[in-house]
């Protein structure tokens, strides 16, 4: 690494303990470690360290190490100190004492290994120290720190920023974490630039990307672009990666490259097609890129081709789920195509047969087709326990996900799926009450994706929501109401805009579910329908109209939860459209505190204290006003100018104004001395300002305001934030119009005969 370009070693800071040091083993006494020491092993750059934000839950090893496995059968020679590492890390974090023990011997050979670089073998021996530190064996644990202490000297910059280290950071990143993708892209990308032809990073990055571009709304034409690009400099640097040609054939059929992806495929495959292939993990991966249903534009028997390798990768390793799940979901297609052309049903008890190997699975598409099995065997043979065991998979996958907000993309295809179990088994047996089911959980699906932490719909939500808006559309044309009533028809067509943020047809479509629905005894729910969508469209435009219906409509409601609810949306909303500008922000914040402790607490203590701190943002704010309307508008006026609060005669506040050098301002702005005057009459204003001052000036107690009634003290406050920012916004809104008036006076003259 070049000096040059080593940034500053980063600030070392203090951690919460690890899982492993939760379970910490004794092997016996040993000389204490001094504090200093002990700081150090625990801050040096490996898999424990915080800031590799690895977070592992201990119920997860056990499935993380089968994949790393997996990876070291057919991979481990290219990313060796990466995955031996990770394995080790993973293995010692739940191990007994004599197996930590053993995995120390393992990983003490490993530093003897002559072809070890540096940045590596500064991982392994940061992890002896640490996994001594563990097992109280402090002197070999301070061994391996002074021997990591070594490397740091020779080195040039830190060793955090060692292309090695960045590397493996992000494969063990990729591994563990489900949410971090963009930080491993940025890990490898800055590795890369130390050593940019290291192909195992090149291609660590690829998958990344790739895994990227399957979030919703990310498929950025650069973006795939770039991964396109960075696949086939992998292959110019190693062409024997045959995963990175697989990739690569995957991206170009889905551009519908497919002849350009043949050749990759080929290349991929031995010279001779007949030859025993002894790679299980290409095999897989073949049989994943031949099953897709677009392949049959390159191979009419592409489900053939698929099986074929899905079969052979079986026969290298027949406990492979990634093999038994290809071919189980192959042979179910397979039967699926051939159905009512009076083929047997063998595909589909073959694949029955080894999917319940796997029935124990919690990795999702092994329920999916699973419990698709199921349904298709009930369809088939009548059998209500398959039907059973198919909803059983469905409703156990929903409740698992239903309250994880990191899993909406997999609750949605849950939802998904089950709806569509439903509709087929609804239509075979003419039952309305599954047909209203589907309609339920489609709507659970598009429901689910908007309360989503996400920006953009899933696949599976969007499907939903064309599902139910040509069932709707079918109610309306043929008044057949087998999957939901006309109201209900109006209701769903109304979420599908509202969730497409088109509040104009959404509010229309519940108007009609209003209209149509009176006695329908959801009037209740409908009305808060409407009321929520007039909130939503009342952040994006006619604000104060659509406020205002909104407000009316919640009057209307009875007191109870709801109505507080929508209540408080509504004052969230006023207070943040008008308080935008940048003065009005402390004002912002202390009124949202208020508003935030009254929906929360009924403790007059929090709630008068809150209302003093509003007292003094919104005098500030009053102040402010007059300031900023000698700045724009009389520079010459007095510095110190406050709020004229105390007078509600327009000739008293025009001399107040005169008197601070305001001059002309009954000429210029009678309209600014008409609105304060105005604001100025109600007899709370003189009271929530003189309670202010007598607080910063001679700090009473607070029984005035605690003895007043919780609603009481919310009106008082409310008035007075509302009316600091109602005075600042009328004086800055004319302050502006009159610029503009004297620029267009100015530009319409300039041209103008003398």
């Amino acid at each position: 690494m070049s000096e040059d370009t080593s940034p500053k070693k980063p600030v070392v800071r203090s951690r919460s303990r690890s899982k492993s040091e939760t379970r910490r083993s004794t092997a016996g006494t040993n000389h204490p470690i001094v504090d200093e020491d002990e700081k150090k092993i625990k801050n040096l750059e490996n898999h424990f360290n915080h800031k590799w934000d690895l977070n592992i839950s201990l119920d997860d090893i056990k499935s993380l190490i089968n994949n790393i496995e997996g990876h070291k059968r057919d991979q481990g020679y290219r990313t060796k100190w990466q995955t031996t590492a990770l394995l080790n890390y993973l293995s010692f974090l739940d191990a007994n004492l004599e197996q930590k023990l053993q995995i120390i011997k393992t990983l003490e050979r490993l530093t003897e290994d002559h072809f070890i670089s540096e940045g590596y073998k500064s991982i392994v021996l940061a992890l002896l120290a640490r996994f001594n530190l563990e097992v109280h064996k402090n002197e070999k644990a301070l061994q391996y720190l002074n021997q990591y202490k070594d490397i740091e000297c020779e080195i040039t910059g830190n060793l955090s920023d060692h292309p090695e280290v960045l590397a493996s950071k992000a494969f063990a990143l990729a591994f563990c974490s489900t949410k971090d993708t963009k930080q491993v892209i940025k890990l490898y990308k800055e590795a890369l630039d130390e050593k940019p032809e290291e192909s195992d990073w090149l291609f660590g990055l690829c998958l990344a990307m790739e895994k990227e571009l399957r979030v919703p709304g990310q498929n950025d034409d650069k973006d795939i672009r770039d991964l396109e690009k960075n696949l086939r400099h992998v292959i110019k640097i190693d062409s024997t990666h045959y995963q990175a040609k697989i990739i690569l054939a995957k991206r170009l059929v889905m551009k519908e490259a497919y002849e350009e992806a043949d050749h990759f495929i080929k290349s991929a495959l031995p010279d001779n097609e007949d030859d025993f292939e002894l790679s299980a993990t290409k095999l897989e991966m073949l049989g994943a890129l031949f099953e897709r249903g677009c392949m049959s534009k390159l191979y009419k028997n592409h489900l053939e081709k698929a099986i074929e390798k899905y079969s052979g990768a079986l026969s290298i390793n027949s406990s492979s789920e990634k093999a038994i799940h290809g071919y189980s979901r192959c042979i179910l297609q397979r039967f699926l195509n051939a159905r009512g052309k009076g083929k047997d049903n063998d595909d589909l008890n073959d694949s029955r047969k080894r999917m319940e190997k796997m029935k124990n699975s919690s990795f999702v598409p092994h329920l999916l087709t699973l419990a698709r099995i199921y349904s298709e065997i009930a369809l088939l043979e009548n059998d209500e326990s398959k039907f059973h065991q198919s909803e059983e998979i469905y409703e156990r996958m929903i409740k698992k996900f239903i309250n994880n907000k990191d899993k909406v993309y997999q609750l949605c295809e849950g939802y998904w799926h089950y709806s569509v179990f439903l509709q087929k088994h609804g239509k075979k047996k003419k039952d309305e009450v599954l047909l209203k089911k589907e309609v339920t959980c489609l709507e659970d699906c598009v429901q689910a994706d908007r309360n989503g932490p996400h920006t953009y719909a899933c696949a599976y939500a969007i499907k939903a929501q064309n599902q139910l808006l040509e069932y709707a559309t079918l109610v309306f044309r043929d008044g057949k109401e087998n999957q939901m009533t006309i109201v209900k028809a109006y209701e769903v067509k109304s979420l599908i805009y509202s969730t497409d943020e088109d509040y104009d047809s959404a509010i229309f479509y519940i108007g009609e579910a209003i209209k149509h629905g009176r006695n329908s005894g959801r009037s209740t729910s409908q009305i808060e329908s409407l009321i929520g969508m007039l909130l939503d469209a009342s952040k994006n435009e006619d604000k104060g109209k659509l406020l205002m219906q909104a407000q009316d409509l919640i009057g209307q409601l009875e007191e109870g939860d709801a109505k507080k609810r929508l209540n408080y949306e509504v004052i969230q909303i006023r207070i943040s459209t008008s308080m935008d500008h940048e003065k009005l922000q402390a004002l912002k914040t202390s009124a949202l505190k208020f508003e935030e402790i009254a929906n929360n607490s009924d403790e007059m203590a929090d709630l008068s204290s809150s209302s003093f701190a509003v007292f003094g943002e919104s005098r500030s704010a009053l102040d402010y006003s007059m300031g900023y309307l000698r700045d724009n508008a009389y520079p010459d006026a007095d510095k110190r100018i406050f709020f004229p609060y105390f007078t509600t005669s327009r000739e008293e506040l025009t001399k107040i104004f005169e008197k601070k050098k305001f001059h002309g301002i009954k000429l210029r702005h009678p309209e600014i001395i008409d609105f304060i005057a105005k604001k100025n009459e109600p007899k709370w204003v003189k009271d929530f300002i003189d309670t202010r001052n007598l607080k910063t000036h001679e700090d009473p107690s607070l029984e005035k305001l605690i003895g007043m009634t919780k609603e009481d003290l919310t009106a008082l406050t409310q008035n007075a934030y509302f009316l600091g920012a109602d005075v600042f916004n009328f004086v800055a809104k004319t302050v502006a119009d009159d610029v503009h008036i004297t620029d267009d006076a100015t530009a319409s003259g300039s041209g103008a005969e003398p």
